[in-house]
């Protein structure tokens, strides 16, 4: 900026440097305030990370108006001290003579000033990242107890996190810092013209001198204008607006591309309207797929790319003994008689040997998400269950296994698709909503869902509460939590960001008395099910109804 100013005011042909000595002094001391604010940010930062309690005592609101105002006036003092100390330099000289600053004692007590505070602050930044990764492997090796209760290892784990993402921000800063400025300052200490280890016009060419001098300051401009991407892009609201603005953008330029280059490749024109102008929620459960095609039934195979913009799944045949299992396998036959007629029902249709094979498949699902500690037993389970089964329709067996990962390949087809965990009593069981009901509970099963949407490459999540309607409370504050956790992810995450939506009743009646709309609006979307509306018993063709002979084109 000052080396702009001074060649468009044209200081540099003018006999009297007194202005540009000026510009130079605020630059070099502008540079040193803006490493010396590092410095103490990250001093805070790890006096806070290694001395928590002691962190709130030792910088208060008092010390800190000092320390701010010492880092504007120290830096600015201690340069313009050279400019006014030496009687035949600077600006007690009546020409503003710079001759000490392009002599090598100018530039070495200068340069320490830059180079010490930054190695502290990498030395710092590493001391830092070993002592948050202790302190995630001993809550990773750890487990709730009643002497540590859940509710504060949860709170433990929050504050880790934030500051693991506190220090990505500031690392990303003080790299693109050193990476800028670093340079910068090596070539200001090493070549000059007086006693340098470099001597500019003897040591080195002109034009040598000229091209570094160009790279350094391009680093420095580069540095400025990331500035902007890097305290912003953090932030999952500048994120959504860059690109709304970004689709505006492409939106303006095919327009224009089409109506000046009607027929050019680089403008296609679509019959349809674009896809990110609505929201087409499908479901998609186990069970859909053993129904036969001419009721309701519906295969993975059958699938076309643009039907939905997000595919809620359920794995329904999980149901209650997921989160609810028997504590042994004496009591299984006779709690889970229900349970092992649809298990039969389903082995029937796909193969005792291969429901067998996707619960042995899926056993991190269960230990993720349901908090099963011993597949094994769920297996025998499922074995007891299927022991007598037989297979109808062998062709279908396929279907079964790995559920939710053939319907994540979906993507791989159709790469706009979001696919969304359904959290509701036909995937975990009523159970589940009486647990989460629990302060502690719900956020032991919000960070389990998480874990279990970054293993399964999952989109986010479908809250679906209908089996505790009326609990508003509750489910208010459960969407709140959820959307809390996956912000915090969400600013980790590389791609589109994590979804939380919330299922609620297509009646009128239904929503207005069951659930706080004004507390729950600022999920990304809302789906309204219209099951108590219209349904296979009304004539009309309407949602829900069984469609046949319809094919999408």
């Amino acid at each position: 900026m000052t080396s702009y100013v001074i060649i468009y005011l044209g200081l540099h042909k003018t006999t009297n440097l007194c202005t540009l000595a000026l510009f130079e002094a605020l630059k070099i001391s502008s540079m040193l305030c803006s490493n010396w604010h590092l410095f103490i940010l990250t001093l805070n930062h790890w006096c806070g990370t290694m001395w928590p309690l002691r962190h709130k005592i030792w910088v208060t609101n008092g010390r800190m108006r000092y320390v701010l105002v010492g880092l504007w006036v120290l830096p600015h003092a201690y340069v313009f001290a050279w400019f006014w100390a030496l009687p035949d330099g600077g600006f007690r000289d009546p020409t503003c003579s710079m001759k000490f600053y392009f002599s090598f004692p100018f530039r070495a007590t200068t340069f320490p000033l830059f180079f010490l505070p930054i190695l502290a602050t990498v030395a710092m930044y590493f001391k830092i990242v070993r002592c948050l990764s202790e302190a995630q492997l001993k809550m990773v090796k750890s487990s709730p107890s009643c002497a540590d209760p859940l509710t504060r290892r949860s709170s433990a784990e929050g504050n880790v996190k934030r500051k693991m993402r506190l220090l990505v921000t500031s690392l990303i800063i003080v790299s693109s810092y050193c990476f800028s400025w670093g340079p910068h300052m090596i070539f200001f200490v090493m070549v000059c013209y007086q006693d340098c280890p470099i001597v500019a016009y003897r040591d080195i060419r002109l034009r040598t001198a000229v091209a570094i001098s160009v790279i350094v300051n391009t680093l420095v401009i580069i540095k400025m204008a990331a500035n902007l991407f890097i305290y912003t892009l953090r932030m999952e609201k500048f994120r959504i607006c860059i690109a709304s603005d970004c689709k505006s953008i492409k939106r303006i330029f095919l327009k224009i591309c089409r109506s000046s280059i009607p027929h050019s490749p680089l403008c296609p024109r679509r019959l349809t309207p674009t896809r990110q102008q609505y929201i087409r929620p499908c479901w998609m459960n186990l069970w859909g797929q053993f129904r036969k095609p001419d009721n309701n039934g519906f295969s993975l195979r059958d699938w076309q790319p643009g039907m939905c913009t997000h595919l809620i799944i359920e794995a329904e045949w999980l149901q209650d003994e997921v989160a609810g299992r028997p504590t042994s396998h004496a009591n299984a036959a006779s709690v889970s008689s229900e349970y092992c007629s649809k298990i039969k029902d389903m082995a029937t249709k796909m193969g005792g040997s291969k429901i067998q094979s996707w619960a042995t498949e899926n056993c991190e699902f269960l230990r993720v998400v349901a908090g099963v500690d011993d597949c094994t037993e769920f297996i025998d389970m499922v074995n007891l269950c299927t022991s007598n089964s037989t297979v109808l329709h062998e062709e279908d067996s396929w279907i079964g296994a790995n559920f939710v990962e053939k319907v994540v390949s979906l993507k791989k087809i159709d790469p706009d698709l979001m696919v969304l965990l359904s959290i509701s009593g036909r995937t975990f069981g009523a159970v589940i909503f009486e647990e989460l009901k629990i302060n502690t509970r719900r956020i032991e099963f919000t960070y389990a869902c998480l874990s279990f949407l970054k293993m399964a490459n999952l989109d986010g999540v479908a809250l679906d509460w209908s089996d505790s309607a009326g609990d508003m409370k509750n489910y208010a504050s459960y969407l709140q939590e959820f959307q809390t956790v996956l912000n915090e992810a969400n600013a980790m995450k590389i791609g589109s960001p994590y979804q939380v939506v919330a299922i609620l009743p297509g009646d009128k009646q239904s929503l207005f008395d069951n659930y706080d709309l004004r507390q729950i609006s600022s999920v990304d979307f809302v789906v309204l099910m219209p099951f108590n509306i219209t349904s296979m018993w009304t004539d009309p063709l309407q949602i829900w109804n069984q469609v046949k002979n319809v094919k999408l084109r």
